[in-house]
């Protein structure tokens, strides 16, 4: 019986056939079989996979993208060791293809898995040390706290690559995803040449975001170990044997020969000999990733007359308008738009309660669980739909931090460095000072456009923000409160190379809860682009 189909719908139609002897004897007590689902089993729900215990290797990356806190979906030690074969490996004969040895393979994945996400907090230091990335071969890898993952210069290349493709074997889920997987292999087999790039373009949207950035960035490194095959002799199809069984679903999760089809075991005829349909996967695989390595330029970009048909309005495209414009909807102007931002913010968090309506809840685990991550202890996350057409969701966290709702807000407007382990740059650029025209029964309002740059994992360009912010510091029983949105204004055009992502909303509500601590309540949702 499939697990999609109700006990109520199969029970009613077993109840709608009662006179007939297979219903009598489905019915019946005594050793027969019923219809109906057992209770036991409807009650009972599968248990989540648990990764408390891993940081590195075995994590899914969407997991890691949750450990990460600021959309970076590869652990460290990961982007770290790719960095290193980047800058000190490229020249390497038969890199990817030439074994490690094991011993070693397991010092350094033990290594990796200690270092873990704790050397990936701590912010990047002072905010006029804040400056663009390096676009040499170091531009990825973190410097926290004056680490740069110094245990990988003691190795051996062969070690790093083979540890690198271990990683990728031991993904929970296959890079290009369990349910996708076949589907790619697939184009390769069954759609015409000239049809491919259209087809694994389409792919490649279907993929979960995290996947589908990895997948870039592990590309972009292969593709440059292949612009030096005149010196390590691996080339892209070279590239394409020695790692395609650690990104197909098809050798990712092998399955015994009792789980093969029956057609499938009929077609080998030879004993000993591979399996027809496997050697057709398996070329099919190479094709495919021979091809996303030489087009990996121009894979990874929307065509124009695709997103022509979609027919996207503003609103879904996520286009922000001009600062003059905005609050024009309500007949005023941005001072007018902040304002009711803040009262929006107030009126949405005044009662507890309104968290159960339509909200959706989400586990965010702990720290001190041994994961070494970034614990989330008492951290409490939920989500809705906003019915606006836009497809994000609206997202709330909520926290005490050990610091008066004054300080916490200082904190957020003017130190951003110290807690955005992702921010390249950024700048203060209107400020609108108090004054008696901003001042009514709304409150005092301080107001500025605030431009910042975060940081991707390369090789995708970093993301550029244009916000509208404002924040009252004079809230009863002494809270505070920042609310954010996106603007487009000339003094703020988007930074060379980077990707200008928007900010739907972002809303900050600070109110102490007594001993000098404070509760914050976050509301966000961003377009990242």
């Amino acid at each position: 019986m499939e697990s999609h189909c109700s006990s109520s719908s199969v029970s009613g139609a077993s109840h709608h056939r009662s006179g007939s002897p297979s219903s009598a004897a489905a019915s019946s007590v005594g050793g027969s079989w019923s219809w109906e689902l057992p209770r036991i089993l409807l009650l009972r729900r599968s248990k989540a996979p648990d990764f408390k215990d891993k940081k590195v290797f075995g994590v899914p990356l969407w997991v890691c993208l949750q450990r990460s806190g600021d959309g970076i979906p590869i652990p460290p030690p990961i982007t770290a060791a790719l960095s290193w074969l980047r800058m000190n490996a490229l020249n390497q004969v038969g890199l990817f293809r030439r074994s490690g040895v094991k011993s070693r393979i397991a010092r350094l994945r033990a290594a990796s898995e200690e270092a873990g996400w704790e050397m990936y907090s701590g912010g990047l230091g002072k905010q006029e040390e804040i400056t663009w990335a390096d676009s040499g071969d170091d531009s990825e890898i973190r410097t926290v706290g004056g680490t740069k993952f110094s245990y990988l210069n003691e190795q051996q290349a062969y070690d790093v690559a083979d540890m690198v493709k271990l990683y990728f074997r031991e993904l929970p889920e296959a890079l290009l995803s369990s349910k996708l997987s076949d589907t790619f292999i697939s184009v390769f087999q069954h759609v015409p040449e000239e049809q491919r790039k259209q087809a694994i373009q389409c792919l490649l949207l279907l993929l979960p975001d995290e996947n589908r950035e990895v997948l870039q960035t592990l590309l972009d490194f292969l593709a440059q170990v292949a612009s030096h095959s005149n010196e390590n002799q691996m080339t892209v199809s070279n590239l394409a044997v020695c790692l395609a069984p650690s990104l197909f679903h098809h050798h990712h999760q092998g399955r015994s020969t009792s789980q093969r089809p029956a057609s499938t075991e009929a077609l080998s005829t030879t004993p000993g000999m591979p399996d027809p349909r496997e050697l057709s996967q398996s070329r099919a695989a190479h094709d495919c990733l021979h091809f996303l390595l030489r087009e990996q330029n121009s894979l990874f970009r929307v065509p124009e007359e695709m997103l022509l048909c979609c027919r996207f309005s503003s609103l879904e495209e996520s286009i922000p308008v001009s600062l003059s414009e905005l609050g024009s909807e309500m007949g005023s102007d941005w001072r007018a738009y902040l304002k009711a931002c803040i009262a929006s913010l107030l009126k949405e968090v005044r009662d507890r309660n309104r968290v159960g309506a339509g909200w959706f809840s989400i586990n965010m685990g702990g720290g001190g669980d041994g994961s070494g991550w970034r614990g989330l202890e008492g951290v409490e996350a939920w989500w809705r739909k906003v019915g606006d057409g836009h497809p994000l969701r609206l997202w709330r966290i909520e926290a005490d931090v050990e610091a008066p709702p004054p300080e916490v807000a200082r904190r957020l407007i003017s130190e951003r460095h110290l807690w955005d382990p992702a921010l390249l740059k950024c700048r203060r650029l209107k400020i609108s000072h108090r004054g008696a025209d901003d001042e009514d029964e709304g409150g005092k309002i301080d107001a500025e456009l605030f431009q910042y740059v975060r940081a991707s994992i390369s090789p995708l360009p970093p993301r550029d923000y244009c916000v509208l912010r404002g924040w009252r510091t004079d809230l009863e029983r002494g809270g505070c409160a920042v609310v954010e949105a996106s603007v487009e204004h000339p003094a703020a055009p988007p930074l060379e190379g980077s990707v200008r992502g928007v900010v739907l909303a972002s809303r900050y509500l600070i109110t102490p809860c007594g001993s000098g601590r404070s509760r914050i309540i976050h509301l966000s949702r961003v377009d990242a682009k």
